[in-house]
């Protein structure tokens, strides 16, 4: 099974993970620093949690402020009795233009994570795009599940019977194996 490469950006910030065949490296490209880490596939869990921040709430506050730094400034620069001293608007509409930039620059929380496992993976949930996400933590859970299978899914007559039950019963509770195959295996333990 070859490596597989999957990249996402958000902002600043750059997430490289390299899929081999028995663990997830995940590199971390900020502008202070690199994160790296290395993860067991047998460590992942196979649950998928989204947490997703409303983009539409993020354009109305920046749409809002905009609007009101361009009224405020039209309605100074209109208003020739000077209610309000030029320093003072002028101070205001920067104010209120860098908020509306620091809003608009600031990253929405679209996350997905692979829990239940001993390991958590996060990744961005659309980016590059959705399905390609999707994609990419299939392949991830497939692989995870074939090494633990592997891992702990071979009958061995030199286990004692209470741990190679518990150990296939784990399996079936991972969503490793179904219920049918549970039977099997165990039926086959007991065979032998």
């Amino acid at each position: 099974m070859k490596d597989m490469a999957f990249i996402q950006k958000q902002g600043f910030t750059r997430f490289e993970f390299l899929l081999k065949e028995d663990c997830i490296s995940v590199k971390c490209y900020t502008v202070k620093e690199i994160n790296h880490r290395t993860v067991s596939l047998d460590d992942l869990g196979h649950k998928i949690e989204i947490e997703k921040d409303s983009f539409w709430l993020t354009i109305g506050l920046f749409l809002f402020f905009a609007f009101f730094t361009v009224i405020f400034i039209l309605g100074n620069v209109a208003d020739h009795s000077k209610q309000v001293s030029t320093w003072l608007w002028i101070a205001i509409s920067m104010f209120s233009a860098l908020i509306s930039i620091f809003i608009l620059t600031t990253p929405v929380k679209n996350e997905i994570r692979l829990v239940g496992g001993i390991e958590t993976l996060n990744l961005l949930f659309d980016k590059p795009s959705e399905r390609e996400v999707r994609e990419f933590i299939d392949e991830v859970i497939r692989r995870s599940k074939r090494i633990m299978l592997k891992k702990y899914g071979t009958i061995d007559q030199d286990l004692p019977e209470k741990v190679m039950i518990s150990q296939l019963a784990w399996l079936m509770d991972m969503e490793v194996i179904t219920k049918e195959v549970f039977d099997q295996m165990k039926a086959e333990f007991f065979r032998r």
